[in-house]
């Protein structure tokens, strides 16, 4: 339900002192039926909840007290088979400028996620790209592209070169068909509905 990093808002009382309703903290551990948040704000003390410098301990018998904020996300889409490093320092330079333009958004980069599970893009060679592998990056991808949101502002931002890409074209008519807005890079301008996923189709 929570992943290390949530922002939550606590929606029921805590039976806390000095923790309120309304209140926002992140969730730095999750351990069995245990969910760890901090809040540097909190500094009461209690017998209930292991509280220690600001963080207090829900058990899952009281995750109804706690609600999930979402927060805006980009989700970068571009080609990468084929270019130098796998095309890694543009998505690198994307997200460096998305963050520029929206702080407060949260940018998901499959050039990190490749990065955290041990891949070097300068090792990648067409080996690499067994149907196993390939099978395991579209599903890690796909299940990123499901945590966005139309509704919440959420968008996909594409990089040159996305049209005659099979993986980025996926994911822009995945995110048209979701309903959820994609903007093209470096100007940002809105892709209207459908646009993408007429390119993807030639």
């Amino acid at each position: 339900m929570f992943n290390v990093g949530d922002k939550v808002r606590i929606i029921g009382d805590t039976t806390v002192t000095g923790v309120s309703v309304g209140d926002i903290g992140e969730v730095i551990g999750i351990f069995a039926d245990a969910v760890y948040v901090c809040n540097p704000g909190w500094c009461a003390r209690t017998n209930r909840f292991p509280e220690i410098a600001g963080v207090i301990c829900f058990r899952s018998k009281f995750w109804p007290q706690l609600e999930k904020i979402h927060q805006q996300t980009c989700y970068l889409a571009g080609p990468m088979r084929g270019y130098l490093h796998c095309n890694f320092p543009a998505f690198d330079e994307a997200e460096k400028r998305v963050k520029e333009l929206y702080p407060d958004i949260q940018v998901i980069n499959p050039a990190v996620l490749d990065r955290e599970e041990g891949i070097d893009p300068a090792e990648v060679d067409a080996d690499t790209f067994t149907p196993d592998f390939i099978r395991g990056i579209v599903k890690r991808d796909l299940d990123a592209l499901l945590t966005l949101r139309a509704e919440q502002g959420d968008f996909i931002c594409l990089l040159p070169g996305w049209e005659f890409s099979t993986g980025a074209g996926a994911e822009a008519s995945v995110c048209t068909w979701l309903g959820i807005k994609a903007v093209q890079y470096p100007d940002f301008k809105i892709i209207e509905p459908g646009r993408a996923y007429s390119l993807v189709s030639i």
